[in-house]
């Protein structure tokens, strides 16, 4: 994994500056995750960015990589809003017990372990899926891939654990580039964010390309 090269891949493309402020306009629909998917692509196979065009092929493959993004982050959305409900719950019952100093204080301590724990427990399930979705987006980095393969949690979750340094690397390199983010947006109130942004994104794209390079490189070949 080599963080230089992916920070550098996006600038090697001649029209890099007009292709990022398009990209800062679409990051927020299907078709800027589309783009996304098709530079990694091209990052996997050391090409320049991609061009802005079949934005239908773009708007499908981008509702392809939301598709993985909402499948994989279902189960640690589920356990805090759980968590929470839970904690509510017992926080009410508290309030019921409030006459009964010894009642009260037990069910509130145990309303705020239970939030306690499903915050943990949210967290440690947001970094799995973290790692299984970067497994399930490399695999869509195949021309013709479906969503079944992606989901096919038997071969992700193995090929998660067959390269779970590549993953913990590939995660401190996209924080670094997010503090990176920040520092743009603090110094300069966030106006250049609009060019800085998207290329954080595209150089992260690229990141993902170097380990499905790694991981699964048949899928690009």
């Amino acid at each position: 994994m080599d963080l230089k090269q992916a920070l550098a891949y996006p600038k090697n493309d001649k029209n890099w500056i007009t292709k990022c402020f398009i990209m800062s306009l679409a990051f927020i629909f299907p078709v800027g995750y589309g783009y996304m998917l098709r530079a990694s692509r091209n990052a996997a196979r050391q090409a320049p960015l991609p061009e802005w065009e079949d934005f239908g092929g773009l708007f499908t493959d981008g509702l392809r990589v939301m598709g993985i993004c909402l499948g994989y982050f279902l189960p640690p959305f589920l356990i805090m809003f759980l968590s929470v409900a839970l904690s509510a719950l017992l926080g009410i019952a508290g309030s019921a017990c409030a006459g009964n100093s010894d009642g009260g204080g037990v069910v509130g301590l145990l309303s705020f372990g239970v939030m306690i724990v499903g915050q943990l427990l949210t967290f440690l399930t947001c970094i799995a899926c973290v790692f299984l979705s970067v497994v399930a987006y490399s695999l869509l980095m195949r021309e013709g891939a479906s969503l079944r393969e992606c989901f096919n949690f038997g071969r992700v979750r193995k090929l998660a654990m067959a390269n779970i340094g590549s993953l913990f690397m590939l995660v401190a390199f996209c924080f670094v580039i997010h503090l990176i983010l920040c520092f743009i947006g603090l110094v300069t109130f966030g106006l250049g964010l609009i060019i800085a942004l998207p290329y954080g994104f595209l150089a992260m794209a690229a990141l993902v390309a170097q380990f499905a390079n790694i991981a699964v490189p048949e899928v690009l070949d």
